[in-house]
C-alpha cells in the first residue's frame, strides 16, 4: 500500500496514502541529551523533576489528562522506548478545527512531526522491531471510534 509524495517518488510513506485523520496523536518525547550528546531545552527542567521524584515518564502522563479537557482521549500507549502517544478523537472535527488543539500540544513539549496526517506512530499494544511491547498505559473505550 502506498502513494506518490508531493515530490512524485512512490512511497508507503505519504498522504495520498492515508486516510481522513480518525486520531489526532500527540507524542511527548522529553530527553535531557540528544543523540549528539548534547543538552536539549528541557534538560533544566528533566533535572528539577529528578531532583524532586518526577521520572520523564510521569511529566509526559501528566500532561495528556491536560489535554483531554480539549480533546476525548482514547488512550495512552508507550513507544516502547521512551515517549508516551496520546491518541485523541478527532472524528467529528475537520483538520482546521484540530489546530488549536495541536498547537497547545505544541506549545506544552509534544512533538510536531504527528501535525502531519502520514507520519507513522505507535500502535497500542504494539511490538517494536526490537520485540519491545508498547504498552497501553490508559484506555478510555467511550472516547474510542466503534465501526
Amino acid at each position: 500500500m502506498g502513494g506518490y509524495t508531493q515530490e512524485g517518488h512512490w512511497s508507503s510513506h505519504c498522504l495520498e496514502a492515508t486516510a481522513a485523520r480518525v486520531y489526532r496523536v500527540v507524542e511527548f518525547d522529553f530527553a535531557a541529551l540528544d543523540r549528539k550528546g548534547n543538552h536539549t531545552p528541557w534538560t533544566a527542567l528533566i533535572e528539577h523533576w529528578k531532583a524532586s521524584g518526577i521520572t520523564i515518564a510521569d511529566a509526559e502522563a501528566a500532561l495528556h489528562p491536560h489535554l483531554s479537557k480539549h480533546m476525548p482521549l482514547a488512550c495512552v500507549t508507550s513507544s516502547g522506548g521512551k515517549s508516551l502517544h496520546g491518541w485523541y478523537n478527532a472524528s467529528d472535527l475537520p483538520e482546521d478545527d484540530q489546530r488549536g488543539f495541536m498547537e497547545r500540544a505544541v506549545a506544552l513539549g509534544a512533538d510536531r512531526a504527528t501535525w502531519v496526517r502520514s507520519q507513522f506512530v505507535r500502535m497500542p499494544d504494539g511490538l517494536r522491531d526490537n520485540g519491545k511491547r508498547q504498552t497501553c498505559f490508559y484506555l478510555n473505550p467511550q472516547n474510542c471510534i466503534r465501526l
